[in-house]
């Protein structure tokens, strides 16, 4: 992938996504920011993608951080998908309950926005409690840089995306009929 992106610049390609996996050769591996802070030093107009990250097996404070350096280093050119992940030997193997994957999953996400837009940012969650942290440094994109979320097959993860207006990132695990089906539903909810 260090050489197909710069490549896929030369190309005048607009983005290159990367996923975050655990415990598998499913993917590239388990540090997306880090091959994308790679990636933002050997390019310059490419815009670089997390598809996505998955906040539960995160710290939201350290995610937000590790983000917007990647969003620093790369002067603004990375785009943000979050997922809830689609296997269980992930959050086994970092010893988290999956049941709780959804609360945790918008908590997480909820608190990096706030610590992306708001200094001295605090909030009192049921799993993370943020004191007064102000991300140094702060994003490039204002307010934040852009935000996706993927919901594949729990109404709970696609009722959170119309919730927060982000976009809906649709996955390559959905097959054509049900990717469509997954987009009518999300325009539904979005219009009501």
């Amino acid at each position: 992938i260090t050489e197909q992106v710069p490549y896929g610049e030369a190309l005048e390609f607009q983005g290159a996504w990367v996923a975050e996996h655990h415990f598998s050769r499913y993917g590239l591996g388990s540090s997306s920011l880090v091959l994308l802070g790679a990636l933002a030093a050997q390019t310059k107009t490419i815009r670089l993608g997390t598809a996505v990250l998955v906040p539960t097996l995160h710290n939201p404070i350290r995610l937000a951080e590790d983000i917007a350096m990647v969003d620093v280093v790369s002067n603004g050119r990375i785009d943000v998908g979050f997922g809830r992940g689609s296997a269980g030997y992930e959050y086994h193997g970092y010893g988290l309950d999956r049941n709780e994957s959804q609360q945790r999953f918008q908590e997480s996400i909820r608190m990096i926005l706030g610590l992306w837009t708001t200094p001295e940012y605090s909030q009192q969650g049921h799993f993370y409690t943020i004191n007064q942290a102000t991300l140094v440094p702060p994003v490039v994109q204002q307010p934040h840089p852009p935000v996706y979320i993927a919901a594949t097959r729990t109404p709970a993860t696609l009722e959170f995306v119309v919730a927060t207006g982000q976009p809906l990132l649709v996955g390559m695990v959905l097959d054509t009929v049900e990717a469509l089906d997954l987009c009518h539903r999300f325009v539904r909810l979005s219009a009501a």
